[in-house]
């Protein structure tokens, strides 16, 4: 399996259901399914909801051949400031059991060890997620297509002790809106996973991530809570 195949089996556009079939595919943004501590979760970037009028039952991720939503049952926003950008949303496994999307996997966050003063300096990180110049509708044909991009880059620094910024060249892709909510990794093999992009600067070339152990605070917050589920 190829490093693109395997990102986009759990990294996936962000899309708004919608009734009009003309415009079913319309959205920004990037979001990603992973599994931590027996549980499903999808994470993405709260101010991409807010941008976009997005509900909890017109949310979707596109998962090509699988035309439902994902059930979810609780949902998180963490801490203050930056940190309150990062949405964690726990998908009510026992539903999604019954209809299962055969082309989605979830990255595995059991393992996750990653503490900030672990990042040094000359640090590489990798930020993988759909910019909007490369989400393509084919109304014709009814036909969504979404590519990949991937960022590469050095450690900056800290925006803030929750917010950590990468040097990264954006000059493979035409605009960089798009990229919220995907995820970051420190490269290696294997690649480790680091933080979720909140924004980011084109002119400046830097890239700015919630460090991954905010995410991980939040879905410990979720993961003993009985199934109860949010979308009507």
């Amino acid at each position: 399996m190829t490093f693109d195949t395997a990102m986009k089996a759990f990294v996936r556009p962000v899309t708004i259901a919608c009734d009009d079939d003309y415009y079913q595919f319309i959205g920004s943004g990037t979001a990603f399914v992973c599994q931590y501590r027996g549980q499903v979760f999808v994470i993405c970037a709260r101010h991409t909801w807010e941008k976009m009028g997005i509900t909890i039952e017109n949310f979707r991720i596109f998962i090509p051949g699988y035309d439902w939503a994902l059930p979810f049952d609780y949902e998180a926003i963490f801490g203050p400031e930056e940190r309150s950008d990062l949405k964690v949303l726990r998908v009510n496994r026992e539903i999604m059991a019954s209809n299962p999307p055969a082309q989605m996997s979830a990255l595995d966050l059991n393992s996750f060890a990653f503490p900030a003063e672990d990042f040094k300096q000359g640090s590489v990180f990798l930020a993988v997620g759909y910019p909007q110049c490369r989400r393509e509708f084919h109304y014709d044909t009814k036909q969504f297509t979404a590519d990949l991009a991937a960022f590469s880059g050095p450690l900056v620094g800290e925006l803030t002790d929750a917010v950590i910024t990468m040097r990264t060249d954006f000059g493979h892709v035409d605009d960089i809106d798009g990229l919220s909510g995907s995820p970051v990794f420190v490269s290696g093999d294997p690649h480790l996973f680091a933080g979720v992009v909140i924004r980011a600067g084109q002119d400046a070339g830097l890239l700015h991530f919630i460090h991954g152990a905010c995410l991980i605070h939040a879905m410990d917050a979720l993961v003993e809570l009985p199934p109860e589920l949010m979308m009507s």
